[in-house]
């Protein structure tokens, strides 16, 4: 076995890629309920069999090729995610059915614990949430118990069918991370932001609310993301216009409906969340809205559409593993976080959503609050999932309201805690990925001006970045700049010019 042999565990985890996001993209369309995805796993063999996947990576580490040797490792690390995947689908399964059967009754009203987060976010009586979320507190601690069994059962797998010493072992591999230096940073990021913070921030917060954020749960914040002090229409139609706009300004607007599909039709089941779906890049992307309403729309749009022109604007002729398996998710993340400000810049609100220069400016300065808010949380997420990933109890969760109470101020439960942990560590993705868009941000305006999101020039710039796909991390890109990867804490100096 050689080279041919890595080439046909490539093809079979494209096809099973492929077949998995086009199941995604029809639940999360609301086009399709029932998922198929042991039947999937089980027409794919190759790409999940344990032997295959550990003997491509003998194969990866001593190849002498530096190329072949990234790109098996890629595929290598894809396919132990999707091994690890497929060994726990039922637990996954039972979760999921879980967190729709179990309901909360608010007056009249049954609101599970799948559609409690878009509830939340829609939901403007104070008093209703509180119900919901204390309601809640039993199932989400039954909900955190089933999901300790899933993280207990990924780390005994990584531990005893890879050899990695756990979870944290292996996606610091895989993302070339040093999560100890990193959660160093938050701890800095935090403190060095806490005065700001604090004045700046909480009183808002308290002002929305109308009572001490420090008594009030985390959660009645999805309702704030969402809402705006100034009422700004959206919907299907304006959201539309907005992203149609940005297109035409930069010069992309060929890609729309060719490469780039775009779902902003109300649908019954259709999630509430922005989702970009690749199903074959660069040739077809597919990005999901769901308008609620309001600023949060655009940027969520806006976001999406950063990450779908990166994948439509890829070199087609790039390896599969430089065109859709990064080692990391930074660097998608600085181009969705790039696209996402620009919804919120006070130029680009004047111009595009009738607002005077004041209402401009008084909007963008509410959604750069919000902004350190959720920068804050994930700090805090970092730490808490640094800490939950190296103990041994599964059961123990305390350092969640430790540290997220830490970085929000607000009342965090413990039972929450499993809930809101994401998978690969994507909270050093988000940290990382908002740390080098703020150069990213400097670059553009400092090159093309302020409203450089009008400039075909900078466009051309932009394409020619994506052009390279994947190939390169964030660090490499920025270092293609003549740019240094920053620490976190010119996040901290980015806030103060924001707010």
């Amino acid at each position: 076995m050689g080279d041919g042999y890595f080439r046909a565990i490539q093809y079979d985890l494209e096809d099973l890629l492929r077949e998995l996001s086009t199941q995604c993209l029809k639940i999360k369309s609301g086009l399709e309920e029932e998922q198929q995805t042991g039947a999937i796993y089980a027409s794919h063999p190759v790409a999940t069999d344990l032997e295959s996947i550990l003997w491509l990576r003998s194969f990866a580490l001593g190849h002498a090729d530096p190329d072949i040797r990234e790109r098996a490792l890629r595929t290598y690390f894809a396919c132990v995610g999707q091994f690890l995947r497929m060994d726990l689908l039922l637990r996954d399964q039972a979760l999921a059915q879980f967190m729709l059967e179990a309901k909360v009754q608010v007056e009249s009203q049954n609101v599970s614990l799948a559609e409690m987060e878009g509830w939340l976010m829609s939901q403007e009586d104070f008093s209703r949430r509180e119900a919901v979320l204390l309601g809640a507190r039993p199932l989400f601690q039954k909900a955190s118990l089933m999901k300790a069994k899933i993280w207990e059962g990924l780390s005994s797998i990584l531990q005893e069918d890879f050899g990695y010493k756990g979870y944290l072992e292996f996606f610091q591999e895989k993302k070339e991370l040093d999560l100890g230096a990193l959660a160093s940073e938050c701890l800095e990021l935090l403190d060095t932001t806490k005065q700001h913070y604090t004045q700046r921030v909480i009183p808002w917060i308290e002002s929305r609310l109308g009572m001490q954020a420090a008594s009030v749960s985390h959660l009645h914040m999805l309702r704030l993301m969402q809402s705006d002090s100034l009422a700004l229409p959206t919907g299907e139609r304006g959201t539309l216009k907005a992203v149609k706009a940005l297109l035409e300004g930069l010069g992309f607007e060929s890609v729309l409906g060719s490469r780039i599909h775009l779902d902003a039709e109300p649908r019954e089941g259709k999630t509430a969340f922005s989702r970009c779906v690749p199903l074959s890049v660069p040739h077809e992307i597919h990005v999901t809205l769901k308008p609620l309403g309001g600023l949060s729309d655009l940027e969520a749009a806006f976001h999406e559409l950063g990450h779908a022109l990166q994948l439509a604007y890829a070199d087609p002729n790039l390896e599969y593993p430089y065109r859709h398996l990064p080692r990391s998710y930074a660097l998608t993340e600085c181009f969705g976080f790039l696209m996402e400000g620009v919804a919120r810049d006070p130029e680009f609100l004047a111009l595009h959503k009738g607002l005077s220069e004041k209402e401009a400016e008084a909007l963008y300065l509410e959604r750069s609050a919000k902004r350190i808010y959720v920068i804050r949380r994930y700090a805090g997420k970092l730490l808490f999932e640094r800490e939950f990933l190296s103990q041994a109890c599964w059961s123990d969760w305390s350092g969640y309201p430790k540290w997220l109470g830490l970085a929000t101020g607000m009342r965090c439960e413990s039972c929450e805690a499993l809930l809101d942990l994401e998978e690969e560590l994507y909270s050093a993705d988000y940290l990382r990925a908002w740390a080098g868009e703020v150069l990213l941000r400097s670059q553009l305006r400092e090159t093309f001006g302020a409203r450089w999101f009008m400039s075909r020039k900078a466009g051309e710039f932009l394409r020619d970045l994506w052009s390279q796909g994947e190939r390169f991390g964030l660090e490499e890109l920025l270092g293609s700049l003549g740019l240094k990867m920053p620490r976190l804490g010119i996040l901290g100096e980015d806030f103060r010019k924001c707010t």
